[in-house]
């Protein structure tokens, strides 16, 4: 899990915070470390999965709102940012994540997909 990085010696606090979203963990306890989530905003996006009904390793649960995108992912971020206080471009980034990571996984093969932060 990317929490076992703090094992590693010479990888402190600091290390770990700025690196943990750019390591991606495969097959491990954690579903989110195989995303592009940051682990301090692993609880965030759990509810974000709920709240779009999106699962982490069903494409098709995500690209269903491919069209209606600009509108479903407002709305949660809204939702979220009030629940979490988080701002709504925070909880909206979480969502681009999740997006590309649950329809992408592998970022070298993404295409740009026109979706434009917020």
């Amino acid at each position: 899990s990317r929490k076992d990085l703090l094992r590693v010696k010479g990888l402190g606090d600091k290390t770990y915070e700025n690196a943990a979203a750019f390591i991606r963990v495969a097959g491990g306890s954690e579903p989110l470390d195989n995303t592009m989530v940051h682990p301090e905003s692993y609880d965030l996006a759990r509810w974000l999965l709920k709240e779009l009904q999106w699962k982490i390793n069903d494409a098709t649960s995500a690209e269903k709102d491919s069209d209606s995108k600009n509108e479903a992912w407002t709305s949660a971020a809204k939702k979220a940012s009030k629940k979490f206080t988080v701002s709504e471009d925070r909880a909206h980034s979480v969502i681009e994540h999740l997006f590309f990571s649950i329809t992408s996984p592998d970022p070298r093969t993404r295409k740009n997909s026109g979706v434009a932060s917020t």
